[in-house]
C-alpha cells in the first residue's frame, strides 16, 4: 500500500482512493479519540471521530496510518512564528488529515483549512467534590437573615404592645371599679386582676412560638411516639401556658393573632430544619470561571490546546487573569489530560477542558474508584465548533465535507454520542443538576404569616381605640350619674 500524496488526488476517483494509504495524526482524547490497547500497544481506533472515518472509508475504500506528534499536542504558534503539535506536522505536509475534535479558531484558520464542524462543545471546569455544609450552625440555616430580624424585631415589640395594652387596659377598668364602687357595695370579679407584667408578655410571645416549635417536631419528625402524645402537650402547656390577662379584648385579639402567625414559622422552621439534617446540602467550590482566581484553587490546562491560546494571548478580562496565572503557576501547562485530572482528584486544583471529556474523566474515575472524588463546575463557557483539519486547499476537504454533512444529517452522529458518551450518573451528577437543593426561607416565602401578623396587629389596634372611646365615655357616664345623685 502507497501512501496518499496530495498532488495524486485529483486524478484519483472520488468515489474511491483505489486502496491509497491516508497519514492521520490523532491524540486520544475520549470520547472523540480512543485508543485501543493490547498489552501497552496500541491496536486499533475507535471513538466519535472514528466511526466519521470507518464510514468514509467505506465509502471511499482507504486505508490509513496513524501518526502521534512527538510533542502531545494539538499545535500552538511558536516563538519564531512557526507551528508545533499536529498543525505543524499537517502544515509541513507529514500527514493527510487531523483527525480528532480540533477547535474551530481564527488563528489556526490562517494556518490550515478545516473541514466541515461535526460537534459543537463548551468549556468547562472539572473541580473537586461539592463540600457538605457545615451543621454546627444548621439552627439558624432554615430562615435567612432578614427573617431572622423580622422575628426578632416581633418578639421584642410585641411584648411591649401587649404590656402597653393591658396596662391602659387594667387602669381603666380598675379606674372603672372604683368609681363602681362608691355606688354599689358589690365588687366584681375583674377587681381582682393583678397589674400586667412585661416579663409574663415576653413569656407568653416566647412560648407559643417554642411550643408550636416542639409540636411541629413531634408531629414531623416523631410520628412513632404516639403513647407521648399526652405528655408532649403537658411540655406544650408548659412552655405556652403564659396567659394573656382575661379583660380586654385588643389584646386577646393580638395574642391569637401571633399563635396564628407561630403555626405557620414553627411548621415552615421545623420542616426546613429537618431537611437540612436529612439531606445535607452541598457547595460547589466554585460555580463559574469568574470565581477561579479568587478561590484557593490552581488551575491548568492541556499545553498546545486552543485554550492555552485563548487564555495567554488574552487581553482583558477574566481569560486575561487566567492566562496570567498559567504562566506564573509551575506546571499549569499538562502534557496529558489524564494529568490534569489526576491533580483535581488530589484536591485544590481545577483542569479546564471539553466538557465532554470532564463527563467521561467524572464518569471513568467513579467507575474505578466507587466514590464521587470529581465534580464540574455550573458554568460553561467558550463554546467552539470541532472539526478535522486538513493542509491549505486541500483537495480532501470537498470529499470530507460532502459526506460528513450526509452522515450527521441521517442521524448517526447522535447514535454515535450515545455509543461513546458516559452515561448520567446520578451520584456523580453535575453541580448545575443539584437545583433541587433545599433553601432557606426568605420574607416573601413567608410573607403569608407576616399577614396575618399585621392583619392582626392592625384589628388589634383598631378595637384598642374603640375599647379605650367606648370605656372613657362610660367613665364619664358613671360620674355624671354620682354627682346628680
Amino acid at each position: 500500500m502507497r501512501p496518499f500524496r496530495l498532488e495524486l488526488a485529483e486524478g484519483v476517483s472520488r468515489q474511491q482512493f483505489n486502496g491509497n494509504k491516508l497519514r492521520l495524526a490523532s491524540l486520544e482524547r475520549p470520547p472523540f479519540v480512543i485508543f485501543e490497547r493490547s498489552n501497552g500497544t496500541v491496536t486499533g481506533f475507535k471513538g466519535y471521530c472514528y466511526e466519521i472515518l470507518h464510514a468514509l472509508q467505506k465509502i471511499y475504500n482507504f486505508t490509513y496510518e496513524v501518526k502521534e506528534p512527538s510533542d502531545n499536542t494539538y499545535g500552538t504558534i511558536t516563538a519564531n512564528g512557526s507551528w508545533n503539535g499536529m498543525i505543524g506536522m499537517i502544515i509541513e505536509h507529514i500527514v493527510d488529515i487531523g483527525v480528532g475534535p480540533f477547535s474551530v479558531t481564527h488563528s489556526r484558520s490562517k494556518a490550515i483549512d478545516f473541514s466541515v464542524a461535526f460537534h459543537e462543545e463548551p468549556t468547562a471546569i472539572l473541580i473537586p467534590p461539592p463540600a457538605e455544609d457545615n451543621r454546627l450552625l444548621a439552627c439558624i440555616k432554615p430562615f435567612r437573615l432578614e427573617v431572622w430580624l423580622s422575628l426578632l424585631l416581633f418578639a421584642l415589640l410585641l411584648p411591649i404592645v401587649l404590656w402597653k395594652d393591658l396596662t391602659f387596659v387594667w387602669k381603666t377598668y380598675q379606674k372603672a371599679a372604683v368609681t363602681h364602687s362608691q355606688i354599689s357595695p358589690v365588687k366584681p370579679n375583674v377587681f381582682q386582676e393583678r397589674s400586667p407584667a412585661l416579663a409574663k408578655q415576653y413569656f407568653f410571645i416566647l412560648g407559643v412560638l417554642i411550643g408550636q416549635c416542639i409540636a411541629s417536631f413531634v408531629t414531623l419528625r416523631l410520628p412513632f411516639l404516639v403513647r407521648d402524645v399526652k405528655s408532649s402537650l403537658s411540655l406544650y402547656d408548659d412552655l405556652a401556658g403564659q396567659k394573656l390577662s382575661s379583660i380586654g379584648f385588643s389584646p386577646r385579639l393580638l395574642g391569637a393573632f401571633w399563635c396564628l402567625s407561630a403555626v405557620v414559622f414553627a411548621s415552615a422552621y421545623v420542616g426546613i430544619l429537618v431537611g437540612f439534617l436529612s439531606f445535607p446540602r452541598l457547595s460547589p467550590i466554585i460555580g463559574k470561571l469568574e470565581e477561579l482566581p479568587g478561590s484557593k484553587l490552581g488551575w491548568g490546562v492541556h499545553r498546545g490546546t486552543a485554550l492555552e491560546t485563548l487564555f495567554t494571548e488574552a487581553t482583558t478580562g477574566v481569560y486575561k487573569t487566567i492566562g496570567e496565572g498559567l504562566l506564573k503557576q509551575q506546571g499549569a501547562l499538562v502534557d496529558a489530560n489524564a494529568d490534569g485530572v489526576q491533580r483535581v482528584t488530589n484536591g485544590s486544583y481545577a483542569f479546564i477542558k471539553e466538557k465532554s471529556y470532564l463527563q467521561f474523566a467524572v464518569g471513568e474515575d467513579y467507575a474505578r474508584s466507587g466514590t464521587c472524588r470529581l465534580s464540574i463546575a455550573k458554568q460553561e463557557f467558550f463554546k467552539v465548533n470541532f472539526a478535522f483539519a486538513l493542509p491549505t486547499d486541500s483537495p480532501l476537504k470537498h470529499l470530507l465535507d460532502k459526506k460528513i454533512l450526509q452522515l450527521i444529517e441521517t442521524g448517526l452522529g447522535e447514535y454515535w454520542k450515545k455509543l461513546y458518551w458516559p452515561p448520567s450518573s446520578r451520584k456523580c451528577d453535575d453541580v448545575n443538576r443539584s437545583g433541587g437543593a433545599i433553601k432557606s426561607l426568605n420574607l416573601t416565602d413567608l410573607q403569608g404569616a407576616f399577614v396575618i401578623l399585621a392583619l392582626g396587629s392592625g384589628a388589634a389596634s383598631a378595637i384598642f381605640v374603640a375599647e379605650r372611646i367606648i370605656t372613657q365615655s362610660l367613665i364619664s357616664r358613671f360620674l355624671t350619674f354620682k354627682s346628680v345623685f
